[in-house]
Formats: C-alpha cells, sequence, structure tokens
C-alpha cells in the first residue's frame, strides 16, 4: 500500500515539476508581448525591432553553441543544403512570423492577438483540406466550430473595450 502512495505521490511531483517551464514560457511570452506592444507605441518600427530581438538571440544561441559545441561540427553548417534549411527556418518561418505577430500586437494588443492565436488550427485545418484534399472528420469539425465558437464569444465580450496592456 505504501509503495502505490509512493509511487503516486512521486507522480504527482514530478508532474508538478514539469509543468515549471510550461508556466515559465508563458510568462516570458505573455511579457515579450507587453513589452512589444509598449515599444510599438513608443514609435519602433516592426521589421527592425524584430531584428534586434532576433541578433539578441542569435547571440545568446551562438554563446551556448560555442560552450557545448555544435552537434555535427561547425563545417556541416557551411554546406550549401544545411545553410539554405538554415535560412529558411530563421528568415523564411521564425522572422516572418515574428514580424507578423509583432505587428499584430503593435495593431491590436497582446491579449486581443493572443486569442486570434487559436484560429491557427483552423486555418491548418482548412488548408490541409484545400490543398492536401484530406478529408474533414468529425472531430475537425467539431474543433473548429468550437474554436471559432470561443473566438466569437471572445470578441463579443471584449467588443469596444481596450487592450489593457
Amino acid at each position: 500500500l505504501l509503495d502505490i502512495h509512493a509511487a503516486l505521490l512521486w507522480g504527482v511531483v514530478m508532474t508538478a515539476l514539469a509543468l515549471i517551464p510550461v508556466v515559465g514560457a508563458a510568462l516570458v511570452w505573455g511579457a515579450y508581448s507587453v513589452i512589444i506592444r509598449h515599444l510599438g507605441a513608443a514609435g519602433y518600427a516592426t521589421v527592425p525591432l524584430t531584428a534586434h530581438v532576433f541578433g539578441y538571440g542569435l547571440l545568446f544561441l551562438l554563446v551556448s553553441a560555442f560552450l557545448e559545441g555544435f552537434p555535427a561540427g561547425l563545417g556541416a553548417w557551411l554546406e550549401p543544403m544545411h545553410f539554405a534549411n538554415l535560412l529558411f527556418l530563421g528568415l523564411g518561418a521564425s522572422a516572418t512570423c515574428f514580424v507578423t505577430w509583432n505587428r499584430a500586437v503593435f495593431l491590436l494588443g497582446p491579449v486581443r492577438t493572443s486569442a486570434y492565436i487559436y484560429l491557427t488550427p483552423i486555418v491548418t485545418i482548412v488548408s490541409s483540406a484545400l490543398i492536401l484534399h484530406e478529408t474533414m472528420t468529425p472531430a475537425m469539425w467539431a474543433g473548429t466550430v468550437l474554436a471559432l465558437g470561443g473566438l466569437i464569444l471572445s470578441e463579443r465580450d471584449n467588443a469596444g473595450k481596450a487592450d489593457p496592456s
């Protein structure tokens, strides 16, 4: 009996410890969004501001990469295919997403912008149906309806209210 309680307690403790980085990431992302909003209100342009944020991020990543060592060796990153993949991920995917996120935060505020993040799975589902010709399952339809319903409710409740940040 003691072994079962000890195992259960261990599971609860480990689950709670696993939530620390999750909650930390949410808090950091919230702080980032609020800071970006204030910088936008101070007159900073979206693209240069995002470039500065990316520059600091790259600096910190390079420091840790040099301290820990590059996983595939430095030479692998200079091969054309690897370099092209890195450019696509850095500029095509990440930078574009951050620029659009920062612009949305400038225009809508962090709270309303965060509510619109729930459109992502809807766009994914519709794109998979239109581009990949995937069949929409009942679960996909239900998820789409619930996500849209939640977004509509949040916008209706916040109509005419200013973003608190």
